[in-house]
């Protein structure tokens, strides 16, 4: 089409009102933080600590992943606070910006933990209810009659 100007949607998710999504990774794992498209790295630390539950003052943030790790560390890495995030490769582009703090904190896993690893501990099951577990069969009452003896999960 000739004449018709295209606008390239932006790499990372935003809402029509103005909020992009960030993307954190740190030490915990990778976590998403909305924010203003005109906040400052200081308004995307107050958003980080209101929504994350993080103290202000425990919050740095780099475009450098070594900020991670402790032997790579410097003040350098570190985001002004006064520069816009729109300014910033890592919004713009939509990879992630990362996050340290010193304090511990209990993040929920999101991975499901299989039924196998949900049954109580010194729970007890019969060779043949192991046996069809394991074989996708049901378990026959005789299947293995010599072998009834009950063992621990």
């Amino acid at each position: 089409m000739e004449g018709t100007e295209t606008q390239r949607s932006p790499k990372h998710p935003s809402s029509p009102s103005g909020q992009v999504l960030v993307r954190l990774q740190s030490r915990d794992g990778q976590e998403r933080v909305q924010v203003d498209r005109t906040a400052t790295v200081e308004g995307l630390r107050q958003a980080i600590s209101e929504q994350l539950q993080i103290p202000l003052e425990e919050i740095q943030l780099s475009e450098n992943g070594a900020l991670l790790l402790p032997e790579k560390y410097s003040e350098e890495l570190l985001l002004k606070p006064d520069v816009e995030i729109s300014s910033l490769d890592a919004i713009n582009s939509g990879q992630i910006l990362y996050l340290k703090y010193d304090i511990f904190r209990c993040v929920q896993s999101f991975s499901k933990r299989p039924k196998l690893n949900m049954q109580p501990y010194g729970a007890c099951f019969t060779v043949d209810d192991v046996a069809a577990k394991y074989s996708n069969t049901p378990s026959l009452p005789g299947m293995l009659p010599s072998l009834h003896h009950r063992i621990a999960a």
